[in-house]
């Protein structure tokens, strides 16, 4: 449960962490920062160097989007080079600056020619902005771990994607995100046992009284740290 409702569907305009994570649970990324590692792991491909400005990505073999289509190195491009052109303020799409263009090497190959030799390239390419949906629909379909199953003003329900191919399997077959209204409707659900795990929505005095133990609840707090990607460069000009 969460105050914070999700504002798009659409990963190129994922701004607020709430977007992020309905963005990441339905649509898959060519690489994938691990949850508790921070490392770069291969999803929807094996990405490498194959000279200082070139960045080549072979795709996993059998992917496919949650309406059947086949995903390919096409799919690839075309997602990104939406999100460059949709380039929403506040997405992590400013972390692909120094993608100069792209190029289709048949179904499985795709080449990222850069600007400058970016080391951090690969993070860019684990981050919202780069999900990759299905070129052939009108509105973003994703390969990600869940699918949609509902949503409406209450909440979205999640099922798992037995189709998904990748580094972050769901752990588990369905997860309901429900909205609360506020600090308050969240406290009386943790009261009375109709939540699982409540995500930020709490005011201080809240938290108080969880810390104090004057609301019933078998939750405990457990801190998740935030991170924000930002982009330094260095003009030796």
């Amino acid at each position: 449960m969460t105050t914070e409702a999700p504002q798009t569907l659409d990963p190129a305009r994922a701004q607020t962490g709430a977007d992020a994570l309905v963005a990441l649970a339905l649509f898959q990324r060519l690489l994938v920062l691990h949850p508790d590692t921070g490392e770069l792991k291969p999803d929807a491909a094996d990405c490498l160097f194959s000279q200082p400005a070139v960045y080549e990505c072979t795709l996993v073999k059998g992917l496919a989007f949650g309406n059947g289509h086949a995903l390919s190195a096409s799919d690839v491009k075309a997602s990104i080079e939406r999100a460059q052109r949709l380039g929403a303020a506040g997405t992590s799409i400013a972390l692909l600056r120094s993608l100069q263009r792209i190029e289709v090497a048949g179904d499985q190959t795709v080449r990222f020619y850069l600007a400058w030799p970016d080391t951090q390239f690969g993070v860019a390419l684990a981050a919202p902005a780069a999900s990759i949906v299905d070129e052939e629909s009108p509105d973003p379909v994703g390969s990600g771990p869940f699918t949609m199953l509902a949503s409406d003003a209450s909440g979205m329900t999640f099922g798992q994607n037995p189709a998904y191919l990748g580094a972050t399997k769901a752990g588990t077959p369905l997860v309901r995100l429900a909205f609360a209204a506020d600090s308050a409707a969240v406290e009386r659900a943790m009261a009375d046992s109709s939540v699982d795990v409540v995500w930020r929505s709490l005011d201080a005095a809240a938290l108080a009284r969880l810390a104090s133990g004057t609301t019933k609840t078998d939750l405990v707090a457990t801190g998740v740290p935030d991170a924000r990607m930002e982009r330094l460069i260095w003009n030796p000009a």
